[in-house]
């Protein structure tokens, strides 16, 4: 990965996250609400066409009724009483009854329209005139009395006015029925395209976001990924971000944590060359004993250790090397120890100061008896080196992983488009930036993982478990990268009760068993063997992928270090892995290993010992480590 150093540059926001959230959940928030009410103005006029067009239906129809009934009423009683016909009379009866309530109904509808109530009132003393004369006609008839010419033509006049008003009121309502359908669909119209403007102002504002977190987020997390990469493989860093917001300030930070662990592996690296120089020169503490414990001879290194001369610790006690702690080396303790086993403790010098050496032991035989031969090492700069990783580590715990975290949620969001709908390319670089700070949370959990088991900060639960139970534990946490990688696990069934932290035993085995997945190609079998000896367990995991290299089969165990690193990356390690598995496996007093041609296939393995012989001295070290740490931390 590489990132363009101009652009890195040029990259100066001021705006931290949580405002940059803020402008992201505002200016849609403040669109949609324009949106939204824009729209409802809108429908609100054409609901608003729409009750008008009604509204004129239902006037429209009270006046025919009321025409019609008026017309019966007036007709019907002269028709009979000019016939004398009873079907006329009972006709009038049934339309005077309908006259009151569409009279009624029109006030009702003609309220809040001035225009429409006027037109209504005139039609109303029409009416009452028309039942006046009508009511007048009934009462001649009632009597005997034929109706009056001029009454007769009067009420001729009434109808006849009543039609004209009525008419007129119809044609004004008809008009209004006329409109109503093209404003309406005019109001449709402006609605779609109203609809439509926004939705392509949504599409665009949504993209200018996306290059606007895009350019201020995205870009400058891919640099800090980029540096993940840079550090692990040892390159320069990419020049420190611009800007005040919290990538900054992580970024920052991530650039310190560099700084402080590129001066530990320069201290590392110096310690290193130290110790290949023993090869020739011979630059470590050697001191020969006698099975009784008397010194019979040291190197010019040892005497500068512990700024004393050979005469005067030729024919001396070892004791005298040791200082008087709780946890003080004696003949007795290193007579038990195993050849190539090491060991460490406090010894002091002559002006009575205290300081950590590792110490080694392997017995030879002499003419006149068995000897010890003690290899001693100066550790107090390692110490300091490892005290400044626990303060890395502080560093990365605090300063690291929290904003990680944050960052993770807020792009979960961006991804779950509680922000507002993002396009395709943006919903991409949310989910590239997810994977960038997926990695480096990884990272920073082995990182911390690691530091707290080479620290002796990590305590063993030791209780007795079968390891085939660990095995399928192992085999269930792994079962879904395989099924995507089409690979199939073959388990030799075994029956083995073994005595250590099962926690911590079935994490290697899914470390072991992730790397064959990774590396093994599809449709492949991984197999897991286990069996037992009187003074060990064994497991081994056996894949058909690429090999390990004879050169690297030892250095793959150690932080960062990888057979390919660009299948690595791809495949999202971290590096610490089997570095991990390394730590663990020796705090059990194991051994981790590979067996590999370096072409196609690997197996590797741990070896656990059966015997609790160890468990009262197994963390005799790290017990030491934390009693260290105890004193600096007072």
């Amino acid at each position: 990965m590489s990132v363009n150093q101009g652009a890195i540059n040029d990259m100066r926001p001021t705006l931290k996250l949580s405002q940059k959230a803020l402008i992201l959940v505002a200016i849609p928030l403040v669109f949609q609400v324009v949106f939204v009410a824009v729209l409802l103005n809108m429908l609100n006029e054409s609901e608003k066409e729409v009750r008008r067009e009604a509204h004129a239906h239902a006037v429209v129809g009270h006046l025919n009724r009321l025409h019609v009934a008026l017309m019966i009423l007036a007709g019907g009683l002269v028709a009979y009483y000019f016939s004398h016909n009873d079907t006329n009379v009972r006709h009038t009866f049934e339309a005077e009854k309908s006259i009151a309530p569409e009279l009624a109904a029109l006030d009702e509808l003609a309220k809040g329209n001035p225009h429409e109530a006027s037109a209504i009132a005139s039609i109303k003393v029409v009416a009452a005139q028309t039942m006046s004369i009508s009511e007048q006609i009934r009462k001649l008839g009632d009597a005997g009395t034929m109706p009056d010419v001029i009454q007769i033509a009067k009420l001729k006049d009434l109808v006849n006015d009543l039609r004209l008003k009525v008419s007129s009121v119809i044609e004004d309502e008809a008009i209004i029925e006329e409109q109503s359908p093209r404003l309406q669909s005019k109001s449709r119209e402006m609605t779609q395209h109203t609809i439509i403007g926004f939705m392509i102002f949504n599409i665009v504002l949504a993209l200018v976001l996306v290059v606007y977190f895009n350019r201020g987020t995205t870009r400058r997390l891919m640099v800090l990924l980029d540096n993940t990469m840079r550090l692990a493989s040892g390159k320069e860093l990419n020049p420190p971000l611009k800007g005040s917001d919290e990538i900054a300030h992580l970024d920052r930070t991530f650039q310190r944590m560099a700084a402080a662990l590129s001066e530990a592996s320069q201290k590392e690296r110096a310690a290193t060359e130290n110790l290949r120089l023993i090869l020739d020169s011979m630059p470590v503490g050697l001191v020969v004993l006698t099975t009784d414990g008397v010194i019979e001879f040291v190197n010019p290194t040892l005497e500068k250790m512990f700024l004393r001369t050979s005469d005067e610790l030729q024919g001396k006690s070892i004791d005298m090397l040791f200082g008087e702690t709780e946890d003080r080396m004696d003949l007795a303790r290193i007579a038990q120890m195993h050849a190539g086993s090491i060991d460490e403790c406090d010894a002091i010098r002559a002006d009575a100061t205290l300081f950590p050496i590792e110490m080694s032991v392997s017995k030879f035989r002499t003419f006149t008896g068995n000897r010890l031969l003690i290899t001693m090492l100066d550790v107090t700069e390692r110490k300091e080196v490892e005290q400044l990783k626990r303060e890395l580590v502080a560093i990365v715990s605090h300063e690291l992983k929290t904003p990680l975290t944050s960052i993770h949620g807020f792009l979960a969001l961006l991804a779950e488009n509680v922000y507002g709908q993002l396009s395709e390319q943006g919903n991409q670089r949310v989910a590239s930036a997810q994977r960038s700070v997926d990695h480096l949370i990884n990272l920073v959990r082995d990182l911390l993982t690691v530091e707290k088991l080479k620290s002796g900060r990590s305590e063993l639960a030791l209780t007795k478990f079968n390891v085939s139970l660990a095995v399928e534990r192992a085999v269930e946490a792994v079962d879904e990268m395989a099924r995507e990688n089409d690979i199939s696990f073959a388990i030799t069934p075994c029956d083995i009760i073994l005595e250590a932290d099962e926690d911590k035993i079935t994490q290697v085995v899914i470390n072991l068993l992730s790397n064959a997945v990774k590396y093994s190609p599809k449709g492949e079998t991984v197999r897991i063997d286990a069996h037992n000896s009187k003074d060990w367990m064994e497991l081994r995991v056996t894949d058909l992928g690429c090999g390990v290299p004879k050169d690297a089969q030892k250095r793959i165990f150690q932080s960062f270090e990888q057979v390919d690193s660009k299948s690595d990356e791809k495949m999202g390690g971290t590096g610490l892995g089997l570095s991990i598995c390394k730590a663990i496996v020796e705090q059990h007093s194991g051994h981790i290993g590979v067996d590999s041609t370096g072409e196609s296939g690997s197996t590797f393995w741990i070896r656990i010992p059966m015997l609790r012989s160890r468990a009262a001295g197994k963390n005799s070290a790290s017990q030491r480590q934390d009693k260290v740490a105890a004193k600096e931390s007072q």
